[in-house]
């Protein structure tokens, strides 16, 4: 999963609580950073699943990037500080017509990890709890030494051997960061 961060606000704090959610991240200063840049303004939305941006003193570009996020229909989080919304832009956002995926938040710095966390949550399909849901069926034929070894496994783990094949790929699929983010490849 990718995320665009938009923050001249938090100090780093979207950053780091997207990090610690396992996530890829896309900024400006990265963007900036590329030798070459693809055509069309806002070309890095296609690069992303999810964008956050800080609203709390809106400014042109961060009017350009949600603008694009709504047309593009990203599921993105708008976040405020505390007592200081943006009015003007949380009106908009609000009306009728604004697409679902737009969310906001008005945060405080001790709640601001847990919304970030949320949001990611919410989108990110390897967190996705009813995704856990046991419901395709395989069959798969093992060599007898293979078989030999799932049954030692599974009987030390104290666990039937479906179960304990279900929690090795799960963990291994939690570990492959190339299927986290295909854009590493």
């Amino acid at each position: 999963m990718r995320v665009y961060i938009h923050d001249e606000k938090t100090g780093g704090a979207i950053l780091r609580a997207c990090r610690e959610a396992g996530v890829s991240v896309l900024t400006p200063e990265k963007i900036r950073k590329r030798k070459r840049l693809p055509e069309g303004v806002a070309f890095f939305l296609d690069q992303v699943d999810l964008l956050i941006i800080e609203i709390t003193k809106p400014n042109p570009l961060m009017h350009f990037i949600l603008a694009q996020a709504i047309l593009a229909d990203k599921p993105t989080l708008c976040l405020y500080a505390k007592n200081q919304s943006p009015r003007l832009l949380l009106k908009y956002i609000r009306k009728k017509a604004t697409p679902k995926p737009v969310k906001t938040f008005s945060y405080m710095e001790t709640s601001l990890a847990e919304a970030v966390n949320h949001f990611i949550g919410m989108h990110d399909p390897l967190r996705q709890e009813h995704d856990e849901a046991v419901s395709i069926k395989y069959t798969l034929r093992l060599s007898p030494r293979v078989d030999r070894y799932l049954t030692w496994r599974s009987e030390k783990q104290k666990m039937n051997k479906a179960d304990f094949i279900r929690e090795l790929l799960a963990r291994k699929a939690k570990e492959d960061r190339k299927y986290r983010d295909p854009l590493m490849e």
